[in-house]
């Protein structure tokens, strides 16, 4: 029989819980339930019980204290957090100062509550897993359902025979339904640094996911990997299967309130026995890692009505090239969002053809971002995410348009500093030099490239930068010279990687810059 200490300063909760559930019929004692931390404290250390279900709220000792306290003078005790939905930074500080686990206090269920008991008192912690900041523990039992979905999905090993030492509560002879569910763009918050205490993240869902789902539908929870989990349903009452949508619906908005972020979910058809199980999962996992979108979130009416037909598509590509060849980045940013709204709206295209287009738009932005003097490396949002890689790291549609968003406002006004700082077109004409300096480069070619005349842009170069254009490129050339110079390179193989044919007009050149001719700047070297 094992032992159970309430702690609570609600009256009504502690009365609740020890009436709710017939205790010693399901194994467990209750010795007793006090509303004071200091009490409990005391209780810890007579009774040794062997799980304590606490609040953390309490006045003047606080749970935090019981756990603490409690640990030291009874290690075997196992804490159980009775938390609230709003919680969850404080419930996080729990589970790190030594509690086993949690339970939302408001909607307590016997089943759920039993089965949470169940798993922290009979199973010893078998996997620690030690990153920089914390200690995440698995239990075996959530391992052992886990690796059991893993061999079924990624190793087609027979459902019967994976499953066959898990006592699990759904039915497999009864109706049912598996649903695969995804924590959105994990990747790219997490290389932000966030979530790093995923295992307490995942226990939350499962815990709202007892909550919602359990309403209407027996429900089993498996973990799958770091960012996904596998639900099988089976109903409770007849037609509970059509609540699945709005099930995930509840959930999902929780997700996105509660965790800061959504998730995507994917279900599969209703199936009769454990031989259809696995195509049941693999069906499910489909589902949701299609999904990019659409999104309710990026559609307007005014995109219902004026949405782009594929027919029209090149001519929009052009429109975004010519916008980015005028360093116009305002009007392209439009050009793609409105392809990704159109995209989001028209659900007949797939999800891949949407990110193959996107990251061809993004190319072209890339290229126009660099070319007016933005370094690539700053082309990053506030995850790290490099402009490049967001159609990569990130699984919605809606996601990916947030980030590229903030990088063009990044850009943008980056763009409109240096246009107070300096002349756009002499910073274009700067990053023209730098990619062209191998070859013969000309005032004429370079006024051109700024869409300038030349007296004009001769004048403005010399104005901003304080030399004629001309003496800017043989200084550059000098430059580039210098580095080449401490290698092994002749002086003719130089000459010409700095866009000098002539080898004798190079050296006179290099001594008019450096008051030493190449050779001797080589040996000095």
């Amino acid at each position: 029989m094992r032992t159970v200490l309430i702690v609570d300063d609600e009256n009504l909760i502690r009365i609740g819980i020890m009436s709710m559930i017939d205790w010693e019929e399901n194994g467990y004692q209750i010795l007793g339930d006090t509303g004071l931390g200091e009490e409990a404290i005391r209780l810890i250390g007579k009774l040794k019980p062997d799980i304590v279900l606490t609040d953390l709220k309490m006045d003047p000792v606080d749970g935090f204290e019981v756990i603490k306290k409690g640990l030291s003078i009874s290690p075997k005790t196992r804490f159980l957090v009775l938390s609230n939905y709003n919680d969850l930074e404080t419930t996080r500080s729990a589970i790190r100062l030594g509690a086993s686990d949690y339970i939302f206090k408001l909607s307590i269920d016997p089943e759920n509550l039993l089965k949470v008991m169940n798993e922290i008192s009979r199973v010893e912690p078998v996997i620690q897993e030690q990153d920089s900041n914390e200690t995440r523990v698995k239990t075996y039992f959530d391992w052992e359902k886990e690796n059991a979905i893993k061999h079924i999905v990624d190793y087609g090993e027979n459902p019967e025979q994976a499953l066959s030492d898990i006592c699990i509560r759904t039915n497999f002879e009864h109706p049912y339904m598996v649903l695969f569910l995804r924590m959105d763009n994990l990747r790219a918050l997490r290389q932000a640094g966030e979530y790093k205490d995923l295992l307490f993240v995942k226990k939350t869902l499962e815990q709202m996911a007892l909550e919602i789902f359990g309403r209407q539908f027996l429900l089993e929870i498996f973990r799958y990997g770091d960012a996904e989990m596998v639900l099988m349903v089976n109903e409770r009452y007849s037609n509970s299967f059509c609540h699945v949508e709005r099930a995930f619906t509840v959930l999902n908005n929780y997700a996105k309130q509660n965790c800061g972020f959504s998730l995507s979910g994917g279900c599969s058809s209703v199936c009769l026995n454990l031989g259809a199980f696995r195509q049941a999962l693999l069906d499910a996992r489909r589902n949701a890692r299609d999904v990019f979108m659409p999104y309710e979130d990026m559609i307007t009416q005014e995109t219902k009505k004026n949405t782009v037909k594929a027919a029209d598509e090149s001519c929009r590509f052009m429109y975004l090239e010519a916008d980015v060849k005028q360093d116009n980045i305002s009007e392209a940013l439009k050009i793609l969002l409105k392809y990704m709204e159109d995209a989001a709206f028209q659900s007949s295209i797939p999800g891949s053809c949407v990110k193959q287009k996107i990251l061809e738009y993004l190319q072209v932005m890339m290229y126009g971002f660099i070319k007016i003097g933005y370094e690539k490396k700053n082309l990053v949002d506030k995850n790290g995410i490099s402009f490049e890689n967001l159609i990569y790291e990130y699984d919605t549609l809606l996601a990916v348009k947030t980030a590229i968003e903030e990088i063009a406002l990044k850009v943008e006004n980056s763009l409109n500093e240096m246009r107070k700082e300096d002349r756009l077109e002499v910073t274009k004409a700067k990053y023209f030099t730098k990619e062209h300096l191998h070859e013969e480069i000309s005032v004429k070619q370079a006024a051109s490239y700024v869409h300038m005349s030349e007296s004009r842009f001769s004048h403005i170069f010399k104005e901003d930068v304080g030399i004629s254009y001309i003496d800017y490129v043989n200084q550059m050339r000098i430059a580039r010279a210098k580095t080449l110079l401490k290698g092994s390179d002749s002086i003719y193989e130089i000459a010409f990687q700095v866009g000098i044919l002539n080898p004798n007009y190079f050296s006179t050149l290099f001594k008019k810059y450096t008051g030493i001719s190449p050779m001797e700047y080589r040996r000095k070297k």
